[in-house]
């Protein structure tokens, strides 16, 4: 009997084209870059992708349950971009067309290349609607639909969609989506959007599960999870206005006790992340359990893929189902343009969890999975580096680089930017293309909006180049006649394949009873700062509360600029300079006597002494002094040019400073 049904079902599904109207139709054509799995998908006949844009599809899918086999139909609702189309192109691998409508009427149509080619006459002019229906079987072994013994699931990101069903496999063309699922009675179907129904057949053998969204969806988010051993339960987020979110859950029933356990922040999540970004942008919110599954999670939209491994009853992975909720936001109400641009996804993902952690669980979480995110990324780039826009093909999940410095990027934006347009700027990019597609220049365009600032420099050096800061610091001080501190931090960055970077610096100087907190720009390979303190430094820590992906070693002789013993007489150039309050003057007395006799004096343009800095008597090595750019008698000198000048017996430079008022 079960046979006999099947057999009638497909061949209802096979011989019968669909025609229909919509209700709710969306638009968005983005131009697509690169394809993960296949070049040679993308090559044939990209220009066919961008002569029309799918506005619906409904599907009508058969599943026996029973291996990897299924047949279905999908009816795509279509506008046309240009004038006189005549065919279109949709992306469909390991499956076969068994017949192909074209507004109700049979037509011509050739598979080859991971592609169906559909042909019709006459010609359908530009912003003319028109229905594409393909009838179809398959049962794909290299992606797309997964049958195991406990449950089987489909899977799309990032091209794994057109091998369960044609489509415009490409993030960048979204669509309206109805599901009509059939299966063996006591099968349970979970899918985006809402269950509109279930209807059993006449012979009590099948059921027919109907999921609809009205909200635009890429391909790669579109799913169906079914299983016959489901135990289902749903959880309320109210918002502030008083409407109810439903958060349905699919999970084994072996796992269910243990699973409301692990779930028990998630209404806690949505409402933490509809306040910091934006009202929680779908129908419903969803997770559905699959076991063996590759991927930890997948943020289907409205109805996230779970692998079985992160229910322990134990929240251990609740990092994981955090972030596949916050992917509701960045990643499916805010889709990325097209892969290049990976990062936008999982690097928003993965911040998000840790404002999450930060709002559960405190600042010490926040900070230790910071701290975790780093090094990370610091164990993959040991391996391999490379940009964080358009990864390698094969790097496109990398987590070192793609999620967790995605989500430094962020990090450090908020620091750059500030509290006070961080939020704003993620707000504003979530109302801005909610429901469509962003691109790495629409986020920064948003940012510098925002922010009132130029961030081309930000986004060119940590988006667009590889690697991070890697510095050696050193420090000294020095007692004035004042009775406070010169201070003087040297920074230099070591890095090599990568460029220098600018970025603001938080510095803590810490004394025994006092400290000192400032924060320093660095845009150069090396850098001197100075600061009078009024009390006497003993420690330095550079980025204490980690805003800046960096590794900083402290190095105590990079205050100069060498670490061996000097051969020669050398004065160096006074830095800073120009300078206002305060310069350091430091200079090399080589081994080759005990002691020196020197004189370090200051001339004005007429070569009339104005400040004698030292007259004493110094071993060989490496010293510093400081000048405030006063006379002798203390009166601060004008703005002009001075001359420094170090001589000894036998020995005798100058060198130029500039004073600024």
């Amino acid at each position: 009997m079960m046979r006999k049904s099947v057999l009638s079902l497909m061949l209802f599904l096979h011989i019968i084209p669909l025609s229909m109207a919509q209700e709710s139709l969306s638009e968005m054509d983005v131009e697509k870059k690169s394809d993960m799995r296949d070049q040679s998908v993308v090559e044939t006949s990209m220009d066919s992708f961008h002569t029309y844009n799918v506005l619906h599809y409904r599907l009508d899918l058969l599943f026996p349950f029973e291996n990897r086999s299924f047949s279905g139909r999908v009816n795509a609702v279509c506008l046309s971009e240009q004038d006189s189309l005549d065919h279109v192109v949709f992306h469909m691998v390991e499956l076969t067309a068994d017949s192909v409508f074209v507004n109700g009427r049979s037509a011509d149509f050739v598979q080859q290349s991971g592609e169906i080619r559909i042909s019709w006459g006459p010609f359908i002019e530009s912003d003319d609607s028109f229905d594409v229906s393909i009838c179809y079987h398959g049962a794909p072994q290299n992606g797309g639909f997964y049958f195991y013994s406990m449950c089987a699931y489909t899977y799309g990101e990032p091209v794994e969609t057109r091998y369960w069903f044609p489509c415009k496999d490409v993030p960048w063309d979204k669509a309206t989506v109805e599901l009509h699922v059939t299966v063996p009675l006591g099968v349970e179907v979970a899918s985006i959007g809402l269950l509109e129904g279930r209807e059993i057949d006449l012979d009590g053998l099948w059921e027919t599960f109907h999921w609809r969204t009205d909200y635009p969806v890429a391909s790669y988010l579109v799913c169906v999870t079914m299983s016959d051993q489901y135990a289902c339960w749903s959880d309320w987020y109210v918002t502030p206005e008083g409407d109810s979110i439903e958060l349905v859950y699919y999970v084994f029933a072996r796992d269910s006790a243990i699973a409301k356990k692990d779930f028990i922040h998630m209404v806690d999540a949505i409402s933490f992340f509809s306040e910091r970004f934006g009202a929680y942008p779908f129908e419903k919110y969803g997770m559905a359990e699959v076991e063996p599954f590759v991927m930890g999670g997948m943020e289907h939209q409205t109805m996230s893929t779970i692998n079985s491994r992160w229910i322990r009853g134990t929240r251990l992975y609740e990092n994981g189902l955090v972030h596949e909720l916050a992917h509701m936001w960045w990643g499916d109400a805010v889709t990325l343009n097209d892969w290049t641009a990976i990062w936008l996804n999982e690097g928003f993902a993965t911040y998000s969890e840790v404002l999450f952690s930060e709002s559960q669980y405190g600042q010490d979480s926040f900070q230790d999975k910071m701290a975790n995110s780093k090094q990370l990324y610091l164990d993959q780039i040991r391996r391999s580096d490379f940009p964080l826009y358009d990864p390698p093909a094969d790097q496109l999940f990398n987590s070192g680089i793609v999620y967790n410095k995605g989500s430094w990027i962020l990090h450090m934006l908020r620091t750059v930017v500030g509290e006070e347009h961080f939020w704003p700027i993620l707000s504003d990019y979530f109302d801005t293309y909610c429901y469509g597609n962003a691109s790495v220049p629409d986020f920064q365009s948003i940012c510098e909006t925002v922010s009132e600032m130029d961030l081309d420099w930000f986004f060119n050096q940590w988006i667009y180049q590889k690697g991070y800061i890697q510095a050696e610091y050193g420090w000294a001080s020095r007692l004035l006649e004042s009775g406070e501190y010169a201070f003087v931090l040297s920074v230099s960055q070591v890095q090599k394949e990568a460029p220098v970077f600018r970025m603001p610096l938080d510095v803590h100087i810490e004394g025994e009873k006092s400290s000192h907190d400032t924060t320093v720009w660095i845009d150069q390979s090396s850098h001197h700062f100075m600061f009078t303190l009024d009390f006497e430094p003993s420690n330095v820590v550079l980025d204490p509360d980690g805003w800046v992906l960096m590794d900083a070693e402290y190095v105590q002789d990079s205050f100069y600029r060498s670490s061996e013993i000097p051969e020669k007489f050398a004065l160096f150039q006074n830095f800073p300079n120009p300078f206002n309050e305060m310069t350091v003057i430091y200079y090399d007395l080589p081994n080759s006597r005990q002691s020196w006799e020197i004189d370090l004096t200051v001339y004005d343009l007429r070569g009339r002494r104005v400040r004698v800095l030292l007259e004493e008597k110094e071993g060989f090595g490496r010293y510093w002094t400081v000048w405030d750019g006063t006379d002798d008698l203390g009166n601060v000198l004008p703005t002009g040019i001075y001359f420094i000048e170090l001589s000894t017996e036998g020995f005798s430079e100058r060198m130029k400073a500039v004073v600024v008022r």
